[in-house]
């Protein structure tokens, strides 16, 4: 059971939306020449807070030491080594070393002698490596142009670098903000693609394709075993032609365990080519087909990407095209032009801190809800019962209390420790929270969740149990006889193991609801989880005499297991919602949650009152006691409440739990609160033709966030009448999958980090505004709110789920509508 949980845990880190990226140096060249000798320099303006490693480290075991090459050409010959600026020595908490770096700037001369009076290009290379005092970046290439014998050329002014001795590392940011002054806007991009082409036959062709990786990073075979690892394979219309055999590869295969996938993978690091046989139908001068791939590193996968190419039929060989720039016609037509868009430079300063606030759960809200999953934990059957057994043993009787409690108090800290160090892989693994809130938009992993949880809940009722192999726990416990605190730190591990029937599930649980936000909230909540499950062995060994006021074991305990049951039953729900909600199958619309999680409500109200029995519960009548008979009738109570959720009146929004049922308008009375225009083109042409601004929501079908702003936040009377009145709302969901039709299909360039633009396909209506946030917006979380004029200007700074959770909720969110209605009559 335990590779579930982990296979469900790094699943969750393979399917992510893009994120943004670093790029923290500036990088010039200039050439200062003297008749036939000259120096080539190459200079690095490095961000505040940032490092370039020197050419020479002490060290093969710490980062990748920076590398200055020159492409040979017969006009001109090196003179000496590559010469680099002053440089600094410290301690480097990356690689727990110390090491020679560059701040600010750095500056690279290589001096050459010429051989040649014509003018020329030389060409020079810089292979880098830049971190921060919190993380790095993966290796970069950068390359140079310099023109000699050129007399129209400027000759260099030389700047003294400044360094200072004195400075002190920067203080670690571990919330991982970029540089204020300066944002990427690029993409990852760590695959460059060359294809060649021969004609083998009438209309068949043999083309290949040569991946070549950034260091860190791989690509994936043909063939796979695991169902979440998109294998390399080639695709053309049916109507142009058809593959022909099998795709052959050749390069270094890689087959082994990866964290990232929880699976044996096949993939090719470096360098691999990918060839393939393409049939193709006669009568067209040019064909196109496509390879889709999927790259990943050790912490994260990048989505699938389909790179495109063209066979010339006549000759067999692949055309060459130059890419085209961004913002061409092709672009204009699959998302909307925004030529007056400045995400930097709204109308009004106000609204949103940032234009990139992270969103997380309050930690404390984390922690305690960590400690109410251990506090059921306790209640278990697995857990309850040991409480008195190890602490009898610990205080003897009472004949070594002292020397009871000391052992109590440690045991309870390794429980503690072992629970929270489970989030450990989370950090070393670097995880991006960004990327780990695409989670809820996936129809695949929400269906995953939705049987592993139904699984866990009929273990609680009793149909099965869920162990660890027994011979873990056996060694584990025959290992703590050692004594002294290696003794005790091995009965609390043996503790864990035997107790995972229990605690498996509840542990799933917790961390299903954080492992979105990244690793701190993990490990908050994980120690919520370990506090309350060690607390009561230690309380009660420091007073003996408490033990007697425990119940004793008994039938009690397999009810608790068989509540906890009936949660899981209803958290399963859940899960099957989201995708049903991203794939819009109608099966789970919000009459029909409600009705699930009523009858689910009922069920566990008759099991209280003992109507009906499950496998484990003790035989006999049943005799009820205040405390059951209490909690029966609030949970009654809370099945009367959902009950209008069923009807389509005024009263149909719980409010109590807004966020889990589909939204008002997922349902079979139909009917919206606004009227809400789903595409951006049209919303802009109405707000135009109404002399009104937009209101523009980057929501998603599961987006748990979202209803709960919808539900809670739009329908206050000041935010209602705002946006009813005042505004065009138009809801762009990022996660929807009907695809665009065949003629709103197409390719949009992107430009990415390294200045080379590349051709991104756009297929479903998901595709399309996941991609215009993403790009125009510089955000990929939603909800996300911006508002807009009807020619796209920036009105004042979006906000986000915090910002509002922040803010106070509709009377913040109404000044933020108030604020861009005043910039946007400003504007006019």
């Amino acid at each position: 059971m335990k590779n579930i949980v982990t296979s469900l845990l790094f699943t969750l880190l393979t399917f992510a939306g893009f994120s943004q990226l670093h790029d923290p140096v500036d990088w010039s060249s200039e050439v200062i020449q003297d008749g036939k000798e000259a120096t080539l320099v190459i200079k690095g303006t490095i961000d505040q807070g940032w490092h370039v490693y020197s050419q020479v480290l002490e060290s093969d075991d710490g980062p990748i030491a920076t590398e200055v090459t020159f492409k040979e050409n017969p006009n001109f010959e090196l003179v000496g080594k590559v010469t680099e600026s002053k440089t600094y020595k410290e301690y480097d908490p990356n690689f727990e070393m110390n090491l020679t770096f560059f701040k600010k700037e750095v500056v690279f001369k290589q001096k050459i002698k010429l051989k040649s009076d014509v003018s020329f290009d030389a060409t020079g290379n810089v292979y880098f490596m830049v971190c921060n005092e919190s993380m790095c970046l993966p290796p970069s290439d950068e390359e140079f142009t310099f023109a000699l014998n050129n007399k129209s050329g400027v000759k260099l002014i030389e700047v003294e670098v400044e360094n200072k001795e004195e400075e002190t590392p920067t203080t670690m940011v571990v919330s991982g903000e970029e540089n204020p002054e300066k944002k990427s806007e690029g993409l990852e991009d760590p695959v460059q693609w060359e294809f060649t082409s021969k004609k083998i036959g009438d209309n068949l062709y043999e083309v290949s394709a040569k991946a070549i990786m950034d260091e860190t990073w791989h690509i994936y075979a043909n063939q796979q075993e695991s169902e979440y690892v998109i294998g390399t394979e080639f695709y053309i219309e049916e109507s142009l032609g058809n593959l022909k055999g099998v795709v052959s590869e050749k390069g270094e295969l890689h087959e082994e365990y990866e964290k990232v996938n929880d699976a044996t993978s096949r993939f090719y690091e470096g360098e691999v080519i990918f060839t393939q046989q393409i049939e193709v139908k006669p009568g067209a001068k040019t064909v196109e087909a496509d390879i889709t791939y999927m790259v990943c590193d050790d912490s994260h996968c990048l989505p699938p990407t389909t790179e495109a190419f063209k066979i010339d039929t006549e000759t067999g060989e692949i055309v060459k095209e130059e890419s085209s720039k961004a913002g061409s016609s092709d672009a204009m037509n699959i998302l909307p032009p925004m030529d007056n868009f400045d995400l930097n430079n709204p109308v009004a300063d106000c609204g949103g801190e940032s234009t990139n606030t992270e969103e997380k759960k309050g930690l404390w809200l984390l922690f305690l809800l960590g400690l109410g999953g251990g506090l059921f934990a306790i209640l278990t059957p697995c857990v309850y019962p040991m409480i008195p057994l190890t602490v009898s043993f610990f205080t003897k009787g009472g004949a070594d209390a002292k020397g009871g409690f000391g052992k109590a108090v440690l045991y309870g800290l390794f429980i503690f420790l072992i629970y929270t160090s489970l989030s450990l892989p989370f950090w070393f693994s670097d995880a991006d929270p960004q990327m780990l809130s695409g989670i809820a938009t996936n129809p695949y992993l929400n269906i995953v969740f939705f049987v592993v949880f139904v699984f866990f809940a009929f273990s609680f009722l009793g149909y099965y149990e869920l162990t660890l192999p027994s011979k873990w726990s056996n060694k584990v416990d025959s290992a703590s006889n050692v004594g002294g605190i290696v003794g005790i730190a091995l009965m609390a591990l043996t503790l864990a193991l035997v107790s995972f029937s229990c605690t498996g599930p509840i542990l799933g649980s917790v961390l299903a609801g954080v492992l979105k936000d990244g690793p701190l909230p993990l490990t908050v909540a994980l120690a919520g989880f370990g506090l309350a499950l060690g607390l009561p062995f230690t309380l009660f060994a420091a007073f003996p005499s408490l033990m007697k006021k425990l119940p004793q074991s008994g039938g009690w305990l397999n009810s608790v297991k068989v509540v906890l049951g009936f949660l899981e039953l209803a958290l399963a729900v859940k899960f099957l919602s989201n995708a049903d909600l991203v794939m819009q199958w109608g099966l789970i619309k919000r009459e029909v949650f409600f009705a699930l999680w009523i009858l689910i409500g009922l069920g566990l109200v008759a099991y209280l009152f003992g109507l009906i029995k499950f496998p484990h519960d003790t035989k006999g009548k049943l005799k009820l006691k205040f405390p059951r008979i209490a909690f029966a009738l609030m949970i009654l109570a809370f099945v009367i409440y959902l009950v209008p959720g069923l009807t389509c009146g005024e009263n149909s929004n719980r409010r109590l739990v807004s966020g889990f049922p589909p939204p008002m308008h997922y349902s079979f009375c139909g009917g919206e609160t606004f009227h809400v225009y789903l595409d951006y083109e049209e919303g802009r042409k109405a707000a135009e033709e109404q002399g009104k601004p937009m209101l523009v929501d980057f929501t998603g079908w599961a987006c748990v966030n979202c209803r709960e702003v919808e539900e809670n936040i739009w329908p206050e009377p000041e935010v209602m009448k705002l946006i009813s009145e005042e505004y065009i709302l138009v809801s762009l969901y990022v996660d929807a999958k009907e695809e665009l039709p065949k003629e709103q299909q197409g390719e949009i360039d992107i430009t990415y980090d390294n200045g080379k633009v590349k051709k991104k396909k756009i297929k479903t209506i998901g595709d399309k505004w996941f991609t215009f946030e993403t790009l125009v917006f510089k955000n990929n979380a939603q909800p996300r709110y911006a508002l807009l004029s009807d020619d796209g200007t920036l009105l004042n700074n979006p906000i986000s789920y915090v910002d509002i959770k922040k803010g106070g909720g509709a009377p913040f969110y109404a000044e933020f509508l108030e604020c861009g209605l005043e910039a946007y009559k400003t504007m006019k």
